[in-house]
């Protein structure tokens, strides 16, 4: 589809919440603090420092669980897209953790395609019509945000003609200047 650079980021609180019982079906309670704790490193160090101590959990066991060591492995191997630390260095990531972006957008998403109903989803189509969908809005929002700015670049405008009748002080200079550099889209 094109998205070669997009970096999927796991909402970590779902995966506190219920993703990591999903993820590591019969070792989550058993490392559950220490799941938490990796999810929550806020550097390399205490990322590494962190991820020892669980797997040396699973290793002293007296039933070995297999699968758990596998879990925790391919778990630990996706760090970059959940744990604190990784996601700081994501560009354009602006520090969230996906929570209030994503959650944002999921409720927006919700109440379009379900024509404004709030509380529960009744939206059920094929996963072509989703994308469809999905496609509309999109394309609905892009055409709300491009009036918006339209409309604030007629602001500008008007303000930009105010100023420059009325140049008789230093600031008003000043403000038309800032104004004229504003309007880049010209």
């Amino acid at each position: 589809m094109g998205f070669v650079s997009a970096k999927f980021i796991y909402d970590r609180w779902h995966l506190l919440d219920s993703g990591l019982k999903g993820i590591f079906n019969t070792g989550y309670e058993l490392l559950k603090s220490h799941l938490t704790l990796i999810v929550h490193a806020s550097s390399e160090s205490d990322y590494e420092r962190i991820k020892i101590p669980a797997k040396n959990l699973l290793e002293a066991q007296t039933s070995k669980n297999y699968q758990d060591k596998e879990d925790l492995e391919h778990f630990q191997s996706l760090c970059s897209n959940y744990s604190e630390y990784m996601l700081k260095e994501i560009i354009g990531n602006r520090g969230l953790h996906g929570s209030a972006v994503s959650e944002q957008n999921h409720s927006s998403v919700l109440i379009y395609l379900n024509e404004g109903l709030q509380g529960k989803n009744m939206y059920y189509q094929q996963p072509i019509t989703l994308v469809k969908d999905l496609l509309h809005r999109q394309k609905a929002n892009i055409k709300k945000t491009n009036g918006i700015l339209l409309g604030q670049a007629k602001k500008l405008e008007v303000e930009i003609v105010s100023l420059e009748k009325a140049q008789t002080i230093v600031m008003d200079q000043q403000l038309l200047r800032a104004a004229r550099r504003l309007k880049f889209f010209e």
